[in-house]
């Protein structure tokens, strides 16, 4: 099944996270091939996956 998933992405916009992407990376995919395109904005992907770090850490030490 998740083969078949993979083929049916048409388009990702990604962020790394943490200083060098050493804490993973934040994936926002779409079937659709024109959904996330080069050029458009990063600003809100930035945001995210500079506030997502912290975020999961207060999370985890939590659980």
């Amino acid at each position: 099944p998740q083969a078949k998933q993979i083929g049916q992405i048409g388009s990702v916009a990604l962020s790394m996270l943490g200083d060098d992407g050493e804490l993973g990376m934040v994936i926002f995919s779409s079937r659709d091939t024109q959904h996330y395109q080069q050029g458009m904005g990063t600003v809100m992907l930035n945001q995210l996956a500079r506030m997502l770090p912290e975020l999961l850490e207060r999370w985890i030490e939590r659980a």
